[in-house]
């Protein structure tokens, strides 16, 4: 069978488009999905070295394997714009064919059957009898065709005019067409018979010999090869069977590299990326992800993502079944970022926004997710853009993270998304080969950058929108703990200040001077209780990165962030919050002050069981937080205990410092 019509030389280009082998292999689900079918079984041999799909779509008559399936670079006029009898959208487009698995096996064998007639016209010249069998360049036996063939019509063409004979003026025997009787004819004269064939009951088998043909390089044309593709016709004798259609591919002899990579063992340890899993199940994953099958979403997941994902035109593949490695049976689910959880995000606010475009002919809806942390397993991180419910490459940022630079860029490891284009973006016209990227000239396609990522180098469009959210998020976030961690380590400084002082009372020889000094309640301060109070303290009007700080009383967290009101939330009766000291029994209050650099640098009030602190001595320059606070009350303590005793006063001073609760 002589099929193609394409010099080999360009075949292994042509084949090496589709890159990795998973890419290559989607492009036989597509034809599938382009078959109507609602049933896929993919068989994965368990040495690894062959693989089988089976599908129960419309199959194929021999025609149309010869005119649609073999044929390269001669299906994008057919199909633009072109629905399947289902509604679907038709993915093929770019004529490439059975050449994208070439490089990734010895040889394809198909075998497909269809219920569905095939329909078909002729021109040859006026003659008494014609032999259609002669005109259909097909070497299918004359006994199949005898019997299945049938002419609806016939026409006579005279310079470009049409005129139906009437069925009484011929007869048809088998293959073999007769005039009744003559009819004037000249040179100028052409017939054209319209013809059914119905092959319900053919099953066809090919097998495409790749290593033979990636052999021929630079040698011959395809058009010319008559035994690189053997094709076999069968007459199905089951009456059950002739009511099947079907279509089984199975790739043989996959190449060494491709079961390498199928062999790929699990990396050892805590594993966060695809990457790093068996060769087998990366090979499942990037399958779910780029073929058209529905999104596994959880059932609550409501409003938020579901809607979004469910848009009555994108059409599915309603099962695709995988087996081999460690899986059997297993029905392929299209996985997406947060899967199982996803529903308690919110797609309305600054880092979740909603992907709904309507211009000039594009249609597309989505969404765009941020996240506070880097996004793992880190595959999908990125956008991933689905033409006719397709994948488009790898998830990306449509060539804005080319352009980005420093913290902006570094927040695109925090950003996934799901865009389905609806309408526009034709295949034929926006992608390139091997649907891996689009033609940056389209017109949709710059109406989809314009809208996702703004105009040239700026940033903006509703990624750019994400992009300053989750920007915001993080320094809000980071302040917020920031903020928390030193009231985590004010409150570590005045335990370690109580536990030291309580400890030094009770059976050390400070006892009795410690116990005095606190027993005395004439002892006041002098300067600081005048001065301003100093904004360590929590006020009501207290903010963090402009947002406003309130009381949550029976917090279970350490705080709440609400970015939609620009609030946060503590509870301040939280241990941590506390500027109280027990000592002997007593507890004493921090005031923080803002005196002057000649100010004490402590003052204890004994009367009113308050300890004030200047936050503005010199002192404070050289020392952490919680040096300074442990250092003003160790010191000022050691000075009103030990009395004109400078030894005792820098021993008491050093074992306040120096213990730890």
């Amino acid at each position: 069978m002589r099929i193609g019509g394409i010099d080999p030389s360009i075949i292994r280009e042509l084949s090496g488009i589709y890159r990795p082998f998973v890419k290559a292999f989607k492009e036989l689900i597509s034809n599938a999905y382009d078959a109507d079918a609602d049933l896929i079984k993919i068989v994965l041999a368990q040495d690894l070295r062959s693989i089988e799909v089976y599908d129960d779509g419309v199959g194929m008559t021999p025609f149309e394997f010869k005119e649609d399936f073999t044929t390269i670079g001669g299906s994008h006029n057919r199909i633009r714009g072109e629905l399947t009898e289902k509604g679907r959208p038709k993915i093929g487009s770019k004529g490439i064919g059975f050449l994208a698995v070439a490089r990734y096996c010895s040889c394809m064998e198909i075998v497909s059957k269809t219920t569905k007639l095939y329909s078909g016209k002729i021109f040859c010249q006026m003659s008494k009898k014609v032999d259609i069998s002669g005109y259909l360049e097909l070497p299918i036996s004359r006994e199949v065709l005898s019997s299945r063939l049938r002419v609806n019509a016939v026409y006579i063409v005279r310079y470009g005019e049409k005129e139906r004979l009437s069925q009484e003026s011929y007869i048809v025997d088998g293959i073999m067409f007769e005039f009744c009787e003559y009819v004037h004819h000249d040179q100028h004269t052409t017939l054209e018979i319209h013809y059914e064939i119905n092959f319900s009951d053919i099953e066809i088998k090919a097998i495409i010999d790749f290593d033979y043909l990636l052999s021929l390089e630079n040698q011959a044309d395809l058009g010319e090869i008559d035994d690189f593709c053997t094709v076999e016709v069968n007459q199905i004798s089951d009456l059950d069977r002739v009511k099947e259609h079907y279509t089984k591919i199975t790739l043989k002899g996959l190449k060494p590299f491709v079961v390498s990579d199928l062999q790929t063992v699990k990396r050892s340890g805590n594993v966060r990326n695809m990457a790093s899993l068996d060769g087998v199940t990366q090979f499942v994953w990037e399958l779910s992800r780029c073929i058209p099958v529905e999104y596994d979403l959880p059932p609550d997941v409501g409003r938020r993502f579901g809607e979004l994902l469910k848009d009555s035109r994108l059409k599915y593949i309603k099962r695709v079944i995988f087996s081999g490695g460690v899986y059997s049976n297993l029905e392929l689910r299209r996985p997406i970022w947060g899967t199982g959880g996803i529903g308690k995000q919110n797609i309305e606010g600054d880092i979740c926004v909603e992907v709904n475009i309507c211009d000039n002919g594009l249609v597309a809806s989505g969404y765009i997710l941020g996240q506070t942390e880097a996004i793992f397993p880190a595959e999908y991180r990125g956008l991933t853009v689905r033409v006719r419910n397709v994948a488009i490459g790898q998830p990306g940022f449509l060539g804005l993270e080319k352009l980005l630079a420093g913290k902006h860029k570094a927040t695109l490891s925090q950003i996934t998304g799901e865009i389905n284009i609806l309408e526009g973006m034709d295949a034929i016209d926006a992608l390139n080969p091997g649907r891996e990227s689009f033609y940056e000239e389209n017109f949709h396609y710059k109406k989809l950058r314009e809208c996702i990522a703004g105009n040239g180098e700026s940033l903006g469009g509703l990624l750019g929108r994400v992009i300053q959210g989750v920007l915001r998020r993080s320094q809000v976030t980071s302040n917020v703990r920031e903020y928390i961690n030193r009231a985590n380590i004010r409150r570590k400084a005045l335990r370690d200040i109580s536990g030291a002082i309580n400890y030094l009372a009770t059976s050390t020889d400070f006892s009795g001077a410690l116990r005095s000094f606190f027993s005395n309640t004439e002892i006041i301060g002098k300067h600081l209780p005048e001065c301003r109070n100093y904004g360590v303290s929590l006020l009501p009007d207290f903010k963090v990165s402009n947002f406003r700080v309130e009381d949550m009383p029976g917090l279970m967290s350490d705080s709440v962030i609400d970015f939609e009101e620009q609030k946060i939330y503590f509870d301040f009766s939280q241990e941590r919050w506390s500027w109280r000291l027990y000592i002997l029994g007593k507890y004493y209050g921090i005031v923080n002050k803002a005196g002057k650099h000649n100010d004490p640098i402590c003052e204890i009030d004994t009367q009113s069981q308050k300890i004030y602190i200047n936050w503005n001595h010199p002192v404070r320059e050289q020392m952490d937080e919680k040096s300074f606070i442990k250092s003003a009350i160790a010191w000022r303590l050691a000075h009103h205990v030990c009395v004109n005793n400078i030894d005792k006063m820098m021993s008491l001073g050093l074992r306040v410092l120096s213990y730890s609760v």
